[in-house]
């Protein structure tokens, strides 16, 4: 900023900047020059929220025999777009969660048969979810994990499920091929390569800094489309 030539032009555009006014009065104060901050509150995309229930969690310490119980397969909003809070779908949600003895204690990590512990759940909850959001027109969906290792195993959990369609299957195998086929001889065999290219026929793909970037870019342009 400091280096740029006068006759250089500057927009900036964050969605996360705290200090908008403090940096803007900075460049003005080095470039010399009239700087107008233009902020608005509205989302471009409206944004509400969903309260989603596993099937068993335990509660704290581990050794408790208690656990928490909450009706596996309701997705209840809670927010809706005009950022309304919605009290009576809050409260069944609420009310679904039901403290109940269990009989066997804890299963190993602390997650019991709901997977509540670290490993980030079960394959046949993730697989009910997806189904759910499947059913509601929610797709595609996009989760975030904490690690690159749990971004991978979150997709391996789906690995028996195939979510596209005949014809977006050989779409995204003419896609990845093209972009693969970027790659030199032996690089376009990576094992990398050829797990990703196989989630993305089923329509799941990862993104994270460990791919390769032309993998990162393919899985960018197919979740646009």
């Amino acid at each position: 900023i400091i280096m740029l030539p006068e006759h250089v032009s500057m927009v900036f555009l964050s969605a996360t900047t705290p200090n908008t006014v403090e940096f803007s009065d900075w460049i003005g104060r080095t470039k010399q020059k009239k700087i107008h901050v233009i902020s608005t509150y509205k989302r471009p995309i409206p944004l509400s929220h969903h309260l989603y229930g596993m099937i068993r969690v335990w509660m704290e310490p581990r050794e408790s025999s208690r656990c928490w119980l909450l009706a596996a397969g309701d997705v209840l909003a809670v927010m809706d777009p005009q950022g309304q809070f919605l009290s009576a779908n809050y409260a069944a949600a609420v009310q679904r969660l039901k403290p109940k003895e269990s009989k066997t204690g804890p299963g190993r990590g602390g997650g019991g048969r709901g997977g509540g512990g670290r490993g980030g759940g079960d394959k046949a909850e993730w697989t009910k979810l997806i189904r759910i959001l499947q059913e509601k027109q929610l797709l595609p969906v996009v989760v975030f994990a904490f690690s690159k290792r749990l971004c991978e195993e979150s997709a391996h959990r789906l690995s028996g499920m195939d979510l596209s369609s005949a014809s977006e299957r050989s779409e995204i195998h003419l896609f990845c091929n093209a972009s693969i086929s970027r790659l030199q001889g032996l690089d376009q065999h990576l094992p990398q390569v050829l797990q990703v290219r196989e989630m993305l026929l089923r329509g799941i793909g990862v993104h994270h800094g460990g791919l390769l970037p032309i993998l990162k870019e393919m899985v960018e342009i197919l979740f646009a489309r």
